[in-house]
Order: C-alpha cells, then structure tokens, then sequence
C-alpha cells in the first residue's frame, strides 16, 4: 500500500466515465481521515471504484465492497485512480470497524464480517462467515484498532529501514 488510513465515509457517489467507447460506472469514496499510518493523502481522500449504478446501468465486480456514509474502516490504498480498484488485494484492502459490546473498545474485523484475531489473517483467504460470527458478535474476539495500528505503524518503520 502506497497510504493506509483510519477514516470514516463521509460520501458515495457514481459518475460515468468513457472507457474505450463505452460508459463505465465509477464510485466514488470520500473518506474523512482520521489518521494516517503510511502516505500523505491530507484530511480527506477519494477512492475511485469501478462499478455501481448510474441510472439503469449496474456494473458490479465480484469482491469489490460497497460502502455507506457513516462507516468506520481502516483502508490500504494503492494506484488510487489508476486501477479498477484501489484497494489492496480489493477485500483484503479494507478492515470495519466495529465497538466491542463487553468493553466499548473500537475492535478490527476482516471486510467479510470476521474478527481479525491477529496481524497474519490479513494474508489469509477470505471464506465464508457462519451468520453467527459477523458483525458485532465476532467482535469479541477482534483484535483492538489500537493494537492493529500499532503493528502496521511498526511495519511502515521496518520499510522505512531497509
């Protein structure tokens, strides 16, 4: 990732753009950032993502997420612009989240609802989530927000050094 940051979506919006002749849908993610782990992206940034819909035209890509106003998410981003999506690996580029219910404590899931337990799931495949282990009932056992920025601020520092 060429910028990773902690944000929240402020505004989703879908635009047509020409490619080679045709009419694609693009969306677009403003995120309010709320801090920045690598890169230098300024207070708000926006993530362009082929597909959505314009009208009567729908163009949806396998694993790209949609996002709502209001979500908490954690974002690595590269080729913002250049790419179909900039997100990382697409669903491996964005991590909810969530508030744990026995605590209060802002907890990271995988974008397919799981808990990330610890830093080496963010390599894992994404597999299906029984419904019982989305959301906030796999909160409990998430890794807190706190302790996934610190990894990912001790890896920056690590590529930093080489």
């Amino acid at each position: 990732a060429d910028t990773v940051v902690d944000g929240t979506v402020t505004g989703v919006r879908t635009a047509l753009e020409q490619q080679a002749g045709r009419d694609i849908p693009f969306t677009y993610v403003t995120i309010d950032v709320i801090d920045t782990l690598k890169g230098t992206p300024g207070k708000t940034i926006e993530l362009r993502i082929m597909g959505g819909t314009v009208g009567d035209l729908t163009m949806e890509i396998p694993g790209v997420p949609k996002f709502k106003v209001g979500e908490h998410d954690l974002f690595f981003i590269n080729g913002n612009g250049s790419t179909f999506c900039p997100l990382v690996a697409v669903p491996h580029g964005y991590y909810p989240i969530s508030k744990r219910q026995s605590d209060g404590a802002e907890v990271v899931l995988r974008s397919n609802g799981a808990p990330l337990e610890t830093p080496a799931q963010v390599a894992e495949g994404l597999h299906g989530v029984p419904p019982g282990e989305r959301g906030k009932a796999a909160a409990a056992r998430a890794m807190t927000l706190a302790d996934f920025k610190k990894q990912i601020r001790a890896e920056v520092a690590h590529e930093k050094g080489q």
